[in-house]
């Protein structure tokens, strides 16, 4: 298999080349974080093994191609080091959006909102085709330069390769298994792995009502008086007024507004390296009911108004996301049956993540979104397609303040969601705040 050496160092020096871009990257956006480099080291270990074993899965067709044609066959090669070269690349892109490895959560998304949401990310399409021909490029003038080569490996030669692989195995082994570091880990490797999971998980294996499971669930909730087995969280409601002690009471029913600010992390309300990244919140949390530690019913911040408003299942892909809502009540419904007016303030478009499609259901009386702004507002325009993203947090703000003036002067429920803080992170008057 002497023709098949070009296609073996070609990959390897693919995952050298992409292990050496993420590294880069990530310094440059990130800094030099704890555990990074060697997490790399160990990850291109990893990656190197992943890529021999694929090596050898292929090895079987190649031998096939080239009995016929070893141009063909050679071609076959490079279109699946390119096709895996691109899509690795593009899984990195994300993972350097927030150093978070791309799940399965990207099928949960709609053809639309993955174009709205790439073309609103104030990421270059252009820059980033550039620099993936670029790297394209280079991988084929290299299969080209090995092919010219004509390598005729000896066996002390051959020796010494699979000597660094077999070491290579284990610095992987040892360290993988004493930490589980997110640069360690193969990105398109654990997307691939995860995607194929997701697809084979069956409805009965989600729904797992077994007595066992049911039995087992339960029992983690000893507190609680259990009413079902057929519907295992169903359980005797107590109405104890666990918060009314830290309030003061109110004279009528007082208006509530619930805020919900995109990307605050609890991170933020301590101090980074001696500094208060947000002083009033901070003094906020200390003179106010705060919970340090709480447990979320979904992921990202589409799952954040079912969870916060009802308390919603996330279900298999996310409560809004879902084909047919469930019946529910959410505090939307139940303060609206209690004569409130209930409102829904957001700068962005409401119909991503079927967020207009809930409140509709939950009967609310008015959503007041990026497409009835007043036209005295300036328009966040991203993107080399200029898409429409929205309209900054302080617009939000001032433009509901004229809005709620008209609502009707009765107890009212006002949620906002906020969208400064994600990306494209277009705010008004950027010099004063860096200032």
């Amino acid at each position: 298999m002497r023709k098949y050496i070009p296609v073996i160092l070609t990959s390897y020096f693919v995952v050298v080349v992409l292990r050496t871009i993420e590294l880069g990257l990530v310094v440059l956006n990130y800094g030099n974080l704890d555990g990074l480099f060697l997490g790399e080291v160990v990850g291109t270990a990893n990656d190197v093994l992943i890529v021999t074993a694929c090596l050898l899965f292929f090895a079987p067709l190649f031998y096939f191609i080239q009995k016929r044609s070893i141009k063909l066959a050679n071609l076959v090669a490079l279109f699946f080091i390119f096709l895996f070269t691109i899509l690795h690349f593009l899984i990195l892109k994300y993972f350097l959006y927030q150093l978070a490895l791309l799940d399965v959560f990207v099928f949960q998304y709609t053809v639309n909102e993955i174009i709205f949401t790439v073309s609103t990310s104030g990421t270059s399409i252009m820059n980033t085709a550039l620099l993936l021909l670029l790297l394209l490029s280079v991988i084929g003038i290299v299969f080209a330069s090995v092919h010219k080569k004509n390598f005729l490996f000896k066996v002390s030669r051959a020796r010494l390769i699979y000597r660094v692989i077999l070491f290579l195995i284990v610095i992987s082994i040892s360290f993988f298994t004493q930490g589980d570091s997110v640069f360690m880990k193969n990105k398109s490797a654990y997307f691939y792995i995860e995607s194929a999971a997701y697809f084979a998980e069956t409805d009965a294996q989600i729904n797992d009502y077994s007595s066992e499971a049911v039995n087992l669930f339960q029992a983690q909730y000893r507190e609680k008086k259990f009413i079902s087995v057929e519907y295992p969280p169903l359980h005797k409601f107590d109405a104890r007024n666990l918060l009314g002690e830290f309030l003061t009471p109110f004279d009528s029913a007082p208006n509530i507004v619930i805020l919900i600010v995109e990307g605050l992390n609890d991170d933020f309300i301590h101090p980074y390296k001696g500094a208060e990244l947000m002083p009033f919140l901070s003094g906020l949390r200390d003179n106010s009911l705060y919970w340090s530690t709480c447990f979320t019913l979904g992921e990202r911040s589409f799952a954040a108004i079912p969870s916060i408003l009802g308390g919603l299942p996330y279900g298999k892909k996310g409560f809004t996301l879902l084909e047919k809502l469930p019946r529910h009540l959410s505090l939307v419904s139940v303060l609206k049956a209690n004569d409130y007016f209930t409102s829904f303030f957001y700068g962005q478009g409401s119909w991503f993540h079927r967020k207009d499609r809930f409140f509709e259901y939950n009967s609310i009386g008015l959503v007041f979104d990026k497409t009835k702004f007043s036209t005295g507002y300036e328009k966040i325009i991203v993107g080399e397609t200029t898409h429409f993203w929205g309209y900054n947090d302080k617009n939000l703000f001032n433009q509901s303040f004229n809005v709620i003036d008209t609502l009707p002067k009765t107890p009212r429920l006002d949620v906002y969601f906020t969208g400064t803080s994600h990306a494209p992170y277009i705010i008004s008057e950027k010099k004063h705040y860096e200032d």
